[in-house]
Formats: structure tokens, sequence, C-alpha cells
């Protein structure tokens, strides 16, 4: 770490999860958050692929939001929506209660306050995770139910940065992590040999599904 977070935190000691066995260890990724108040702490391992029986020539499409998270349509015709409203849900109280712990601070001088803050961040952070996982995993175990050989995101690069919604849409769009959520559904789909293609949102929104790469 650096020498002002050293002096900030002293020594930080790390759990090694016991399910993942020390000889597959490659990496161990660490990212402070929020001014290093907290820490995710990511162990990447070696996991042997176990491919899944999948049909040629089946996708499925993937369209990334805000209300619906997930919009997703297969080449055999079934369809399916992951809601985003929990996740917006989430954010709001989040802003919400974050907004009532500054104004005590800044009015009251209320010691402790910042640990709360911390608190409610790292919470509101561990829900966000945990429904990204969970959604990733009902997605690819929906190809895997369907042998469904390819995976197809719509994606529009730097669409945060140029989006024009009104507030708090835009607040709210800016606070879903989809890059996190696209990331682990590329992980996951991986230990299934499922193929991962990502494609400009103007492509997609006006071609068939681009089979095969």
């Amino acid at each position: 770490m650096s020498r002002d977070l050293g002096n900030l935190r002293g020594e930080i000691w790390i759990p090694f999860p016991e399910r993942i066995a020390p000889d597959t260890l490659k990496e161990v990724w660490i990212h402070p958050r929020y001014n290093a108040r907290f820490f995710d702490v990511e162990f990447i391992y070696e996991v042997e692929e176990t491919p899944v029986p999948t049909e040629p020539d089946t996708a499925l499409e993937i369209d990334i939001g805000l209300d619906n998270l997930a919009t997703c349509v297969d080449t055999n015709g079934a369809s399916f929506i992951v809601d985003g409203k929990k996740l917006k849900s989430l954010n709001r109280w989040y802003n919400k209660e974050n907004a009532r712990l500054q104004s005590i601070k800044d009015l009251q001088k209320i010691e402790g306050i910042k640990e709360r803050q911390t608190r409610v961040t790292r919470n509101r952070h561990n829900k966000v995770r945990d429904y990204l996982n969970k959604a990733a995993r009902y997605i690819v175990n929906h190809c895997i139910e369907n042998r469904i050989a390819q995976i197809v995101v719509g994606f529009n690069v730097g669409i945060k940065p140029e989006i024009n919604i009104a507030s708090p849409n835009n607040q709210n769009f800016l606070q879903i992590p989809h890059a996190s959520f696209r990331a682990k559904l590329k992980a996951l789909r991986g230990r299934y040999g499922i193929s991962y293609v990502e494609q400009e949102e103007s492509y997609t929104s006006k071609a068939s599904f681009p089979i095969g790469g």
C-alpha cells in the first residue's frame, strides 16, 4: 500500500477463504473504496472449465438498462427480464440515508457519524454486489438449461458520461455498476464454455444475433 494509506490504516490483515486451495491462487486484487473506508478483495484462482452441451447457432441477447437491469431474448423464442428496480430502490435509500447523516455531521458535529456513513456505504455496496452475482448466475443458468451457445451483450461505449436523462434517474443510472455486472457475467459463463460477445447497441438494435466469434 502507499505510505499515506499505511500511515492512515496501519497493518491490514486479510483472511484467506478456506474454500480456495492455495496452489490454485494466481493473484489477489485489493480495491480501496470510498477513500479506503473499506476494501474489496478479489482472489483470482484457477477453476477447471466444465463445458456444458450447447446447440449450434443459439444465442441469448441482453440489453442493459435501469428499470430493467437486463432484458434478455434468446434464439429459441424465450424472453425474460432481470429487474433493476431493486437496485434503484437500494440507491434511493442509500442517497437519502447518506444525506441525512451528512446533515447531522455538518450541523451538529456528532462524533461517530463518519463511521455510520461507512457502515451504510459498505452495506449498500455488499447488497449491490450480491444482487449482481445472483443476476449473472440466473442468466448463465438459463443458458445452461436451454443449451445456449453464446451470450451477446448490447453495450454503448460512453453511455454514462453522455447520458442526458432527468434527475434522479441520471443519478440512479450512474450508480448502477453495469461494468461490474458485465464482468461478472463474462467470468461466470467462462466456467461452462459459453461464448461471450459485446456489441455496440447501435449495432445490436438493427441486426440479428451475430453467431460465432
